[in-house]
């Protein structure tokens, strides 16, 4: 439940599908959120398998040997383990658990990978109507850097910013938005 923009929605009722790759925070889905939809895997572009980076804050481990060395960098952070992590794409996931539709909400943390999974999201076949993703790099600092050049991508897909929480940037589908 710590930092998860979906927790709020399951305590409203709300029913989606969980992907975490971490093993062990994926044991706390399976715990109170057993009504979703839940996979112990990764997002990705491919089904494959990649590295996944165990930081010694969980809140951090990632798909990115980029920022998992940041972390060690800039925060003192340690890599306790590599572990290799099946992934799948978006749309697989769709189409073998929701027939191919998206939910009406994405929340998007990919662990280091967000741009990457959100660009392989076809927009002119299947969207969501409103995306949550993680937009800003991290800082010890608390001077994180917002992407936006994935900011405007999403934009240029047909979506207007509705709102920004620092850490998090909210899209909503411009023309649902209008009716």
């Amino acid at each position: 439940y710590k930092l998860s923009n979906t927790a709020f929605f399951y305590e409203s009722g709300s029913r989606g599908i969980n992907i975490e790759p971490d093993p062990e925070l994926f044991v706390a889905f399976t715990k109170h959120r057993k009504e979703d939809v839940n996979l112990n895997i990764g997002i990705s572009d491919s089904n494959s398998e990649k590295d996944f980076y165990v930081i010694s804050s969980s809140t951090l481990n990632t798909f990115s040997r980029k920022d998992a060395e940041n972390y060690r960098k800039e925060g003192n952070y340690t890599i306790k383990e590599v572990k290799t992590i099946p992934v799948r794409t978006l749309a697989s996931i769709l189409n073998e658990k929701f027939s191919g539709k998206f939910p009406q909400f994405l929340s998007l943390d990919a662990e280091g990978i967000d741009e990457l999974v959100i660009r392989s999201i076809d927009f002119e076949k299947n969207y969501p109507i409103v995306i949550c993703v993680e937009t800003i790099s991290f800082s010890t600092s608390g001077h994180g850097i917002k992407n936006e050049k994935l900011i405007k991508y999403i934009i240029n897909k047909g979506y207007l910013n509705y709102a920004d929480t620092y850490i998090n940037t909210i899209f909503v589908r411009e023309k649902l938005w209008k009716l």
